[in-house]
């Protein structure tokens, strides 16, 4: 009878401690699992896994395993996150990880139904082989003062080299390489606009929803030799909404010189012209220095006297150069009715000139542009 009643207590000893252990396991232990793309089953490396509601982490290694050592206040139903970039963050429990041993993550959705610009019209991004690089309208109008799209294109795009050479207005077009320069001849690449070749400067920046580049064999192989320095896509915007949207884009800005060169005044050049002179032993041809005198005296007094009439004392920087003005203005419609889509843009662009130069009666030596789209 003792045996028995001492068999019973060991019995219950050991189901107390098992239940006590088991709680140890569910609560202060480590739970380990193995991170995986669920397309493929490959393991994803650097998947960072968390304890909801706690700092406690840990990211995979090279196979995709973690370890993670939970807190006194876990349990079987504590939610674990975790996240990978370009993954959809997924939260499973711990009784199911410790169930299933491993946790799948799936592509976001956004980027698989991204859209891009090839040259048969468009496709999706996950779908696509070559290499191709896009940008949005409305990045391109973040850029900045600048008057041509080209210009707007200037590291906003990967492989894509611009630089321009002159700030003269209506030729700040800048040359463009695509993966460096492909051709002692011309490199320049081909350019359609909406599907028809034209020169992509000519169009408003207000205008344009996206710009796709392609740049490699496989993106470019439908243009044939033409694509051979690359293709620039761009597309302008269509009506997508339902209610009619009216849109107002203006910039002003002001251009001047960023550098200003330091000049002589005539006696001093005088002084050293006088000089060279005389180390080569010309001297007869020496300035005479009663001319030099007067010369500082006129400059000293303000009243030049007839010297003004054969070297004017002009400041031809002051003169010449001056503050110019940069001008954009768009005005848009976009919306939809039962039987179709609209967009309608009007714009307008004036680009003066550094250069203060005057008209003349039979010719006009200014350079400005204006453009109306």
């Amino acid at each position: 009878m003792k045996q028995n009643s001492f068999a019973l207590f060991l019995a219950h000893l050991m189901t107390l401690l098992f239940c006590t252990v088991a709680l140890f396991a569910q609560g202060q232990g480590v739970v380990r699992g193995t991170v995986v793309d669920e397309a493929s089953g490959e393991p994803l490396i650097g998947a960072y896994v968390s304890v909801a509601g706690d700092k406690t982490g840990a990211m995979t290694d090279l196979d995709g395993n973690f370890e993670i050592k939970l807190p006194a206040s876990a349990a079987a139903n504590t939610i674990l996150k975790v996240a990978y970039v370009g993954y959809e963050e997924k939260s499973i429990t711990v009784a199911e990880l410790r169930s299933s041993g491993k946790v799948a993550l799936s592509i976001q959705s956004e980027l698989l139904q991204e859209t891009i610009v090839v040259g048969y019209g468009v496709q999706k991004k996950v779908s696509s082989v070559g290499s191709i690089s896009t940008t949005s309208g409305e990045d391109l109008l973040k850029v900045g003062n600048v008057n041509t799209v080209s210009e707007a294109l200037q590291g906003k795009l990967n492989g894509v080299v611009t630089f321009n050479t002159t700030g003269q207005p209506g030729a700040q077009g800048t040359t463009i390489y695509i993966r460096g320069k492909s051709s002692w001849q011309n490199s320049d690449p081909l350019v359609l606009v909406d599907g028809i070749e034209r020169n992509m400067n000519d169009v408003d920046i207000n205008e344009i929803e996206s710009i796709s580049v392609l740049k490699d064999a496989s993106a470019t192989a439908v243009y044939g030799v033409r694509g051979g320095n690359g293709v620039i896509l761009l597309t302008t915007k269509r009506g997508t909404y339902d209610k009619p949207t009216v849109s107002f884009n203006t910039s002003v800005s002001l251009k001047s010189p960023t550098a200003r060169a330091e000049w002589a005044d005539y006696p001093t050049s005088m002084r050293m012209y006088n000089e060279a002179l005389a180390n080569e032993g010309s001297w007869d041809k020496l300035i005479p220095m009663a001319t030099i005198n007067a010369w500082e005296n006129a400059l000293a007094t303000g009243n030049y006297g007839p010297y003004n009439d054969y070297f004017p004392q002009v400041n031809w920087y002051d003169n010449i150069l001056q503050t110019a003005v940069s001008e954009n203005y768009n005005v848009n419609v976009n919306g939809k009715s039962d039987f179709m889509k609209y967009f309608a843009s009007v714009g307008y662009q004036h680009d003066g000139s550094i250069f203060n130069i005057q008209k003349a009666d039979t010719y006009d030596p200014r350079a400005w542009y204006n453009r109306l789209n």
